[in-house]
């Protein structure tokens, strides 16, 4: 009688647990499938875009002024048009970090029409994202992953939402804006 009711515990706690460690790759599954039937309200239950909004605002207006804070003394015209920038960066942020933009503009991206056909279902897929990109736990309520970019490196950051995630943070590179306004890729530094 105990040798069964045992069995069938270790056997739940293992699903559970396998649920658990796939279920921030079934998010990323799940928003890539809802980019790709152009579903705002899908994307909406996997992205906490007020959130992330105000994520992308901080970091992006943080190296604005990082770079106001270092030109003020050779540029001061200079460093204040950068503080000006720090507005522009909040109204752009507010009206591209939506459901209908992202989807915009990720299904323009040549990264994705590469992708968007490939699929082996939901554990597969989540299988084929943790194989390919790096992951980690930071806690059990905060995981990154790191995807397979040639041209920058981008951290994913999710959140728990109840038994699931959500995409809170998208950590841009340091040099992210300085190559965006050169109009240069930001390739990684390997060659030195």
């Amino acid at each position: 009688m105990k040798r069964p009711f045992l069995l069938i515990s270790l056997f739940l706690f293992l699903l559970f647990s396998g649920y658990l460690w796939l279920s921030p790759y079934f998010t990323m599954v799940n928003i890539r499938d809802a980019v790709s039937d152009k579903d705002t309200e899908k994307l909406r239950a996997h992205v906490e875009f007020s959130t992330l909004r105000q994520n992308l605002k901080a970091q992006l207006n943080g190296s604005i002024m990082k770079g106001a804070a270092t030109e003020l003394k050779d540029k001061p015209f200079s460093a204040i048009g950068k503080m000006f920038g720090s507005k522009i960066v909040d109204l752009m942020m507010d009206a591209i970090v939506t459901p209908e933009a992202a989807i915009a503009f990720i299904h323009n991206s040549d990264k994705f029409n590469e992708f968007k056909d490939e699929s082996a279902g939901l554990l597969g897929d989540a299988i084929v994202i943790w194989r390919e990109g790096r992951s980690r736990y930071h806690s059990l309520s905060t995981f990154s992953y790191l995807p397979p970019l040639d041209d920058a490196e981008i951290r994913l950051v999710f959140d728990r939402s109840g038994l699931g995630w959500k995409l809170t943070n998208v950590l841009l590179p340091p040099d992210f804006l300085e190559h965006l306004f050169q109009g240069e890729p930001n390739k990684k530094r390997s060659e030195s």
